[in-house]
C-alpha cells in the first residue's frame, strides 16, 4: 500500500493572498489529505494557528470537514501554531494529537519584554488528559499511516539560527531554549517525498537531511515555514545551495520564511518551482 496523491490546503497563513475572501492571521495551519492506493484516506492537520476561528472559517469555505481529521500534528510549542487547539479539538474529537514530549514546557521570550509564547494553558497536558484526548508524544520517527511519517527530534548537524531570547522555565530557573520539540511531517510518494514544516526551528537543511534518512528518497517538495526571515543574504544563499544539493525541487513557503528569502530562492533558479503560501491555497501532488 502506497501513497497515491496528497492534497494540501492552507487553512491559515500570515498572508490571505491577493483578492481572496480567506482570513489570515500570524500563524500556520495546513490540512493534508493523503490518498492511498487502496483508496483509503488519511487526514492530518499540521498546526492550529493562534486561534481556531479563522481556521474553521477557511475550512468551511474550502469544504473541509474538520470532524474527519485522523490526527493533529503540533510541530512545536509556539502560540501561533498551538493556540487554536482547544477550538479545533471540539470539532475533531476522534483525532490523535501528535507532538514532541517537550511541547508542554513553560516557554518564554525575553525581548523586547518577557512574555509567555508557549502552548496555551487551556491546552496543557493536564487539560488535554481531562478531555480524554489521544496523545502521541514522540522523540523518535514514527510512521502514523502508510507512507506518512513524523520526523521525531531532528539531528542538528547544521547549527540552526534560533530566535534570540527564547527560554523555558525549569525549577524556577530560565534556561536557553534550543527548540528541541521542532518536528515535521514527511509523506513518501513513489518517486519523491513531501516535507511539511511548521517553522523549521531545527533548521530546514537538517529537516531535509532527516527526511532523506527516514524515507530513502532523493527528491523533495518542501511546504511550510522556514524561519529565514531574520537571516542575512549570504546565510540564506548557503541554505538555498544546500537545499538544492539535497534534492529539493519545489518550495511552497510562507509564514516565517520572509519575503527576502522567497525572492532569493526564486532568483537562484535552483528550483523547478517557488511559490508563496497563503490562506486558501490548495494544491495536489502525485
Amino acid at each position: 500500500m502506497e501513497v497515491e496523491e496528497v492534497k494540501i490546503s492552507v487553512l491559515l497563513d500570515d498572508y490571505a493572498g491577493y483578492e481572496t475572501s480567506f482570513l489570515a492571521q500570524h500563524g500556520l495551519s495546513i490540512h493534508v489529505k493523503v490518498k492511498l492506493t487502496n483508496q483509503n484516506v488519511f487526514n492530518i492537520l499540521v498546526d492550529v494557528g493562534q486561534q481556531a476561528e479563522p481556521i474553521i472559517y477557511n475550512a468551511e469555505k474550502l469544504g473541509i470537514e474538520l470532524s474527519d481529521l485522523d490526527a493533529i500534528l503540533l510541530t512545536h510549542c509556539h502560540y501561533d501554531h498551538t493556540g487554536g487547539l482547544r477550538g479545533i479539538i471540539d470539532r475533531a474529537r476522534k483525532s490523535v494529537i501528535i507532538a514532541h514530549p517537550l511541547i508542554f514546557r513553560k516557554h518564554y521570550i525575553l525581548k523586547p519584554k518577557i512574555r509567555y509564547v508557549g502552548i496555551p494553558l487551556n491546552a496543557s497536558k493536564i487539560e488535554l488528559e481531562k478531555l480524554n484526548v489521544n496523545l502521541l508524544l514522540t522523540r523518535e520517527p514514527v510512521e502514523i499511516a502508510s507512507g506518512v511519517y513524523i520526523t521525531g527530534e531532528v539531528d542538528r548537524i547544521d547549527k540552526p539560527k534560533l530566535i534570540e531570547g527564547l527560554v523555558y522555565e525549569e525549577n524556577g530557573r530560565l534556561i536557553q531554549d534550543q527548540m528541541l520539540d521542532d518536528i515535521s511531517l514527511i509523506i513518501k510518494l513513489k518517486d519523491k517525498g513531501v516535507i511539511i514544516t511548521g517553522c523549521s526551528h531545527a533548521g530546514i537543511t537538517n529537516i531535509v537531511r532527516c527526511a532523506r534518512k527516514i524515507i530513502g528518497l532523493e527528491k523533495f517538495i518542501v511546504i511550510g515555514g522556514l524561519h529565514l526571515i531574520s537571516m542575512e543574504n549570504n546565510e540564506i544563499e548557503e541554505i538555498i545551495d544546500k537545499l538544492s544539493s539535497f534534492g529539493v525541487e519545489e518550495l511552497y513557503v510562507g509564514h516565517c520564511t520572509g519575503w527576502k528569502a522567497i525572492a532569493l530562492m526564486w532568483r537562484s533558479k535552483k528550483f523547478k518551482e517557488v511559490q508563496v503560501l497563503h490562506s486558501g491555497k490548495v494544491m495536489t501532488i502525485k
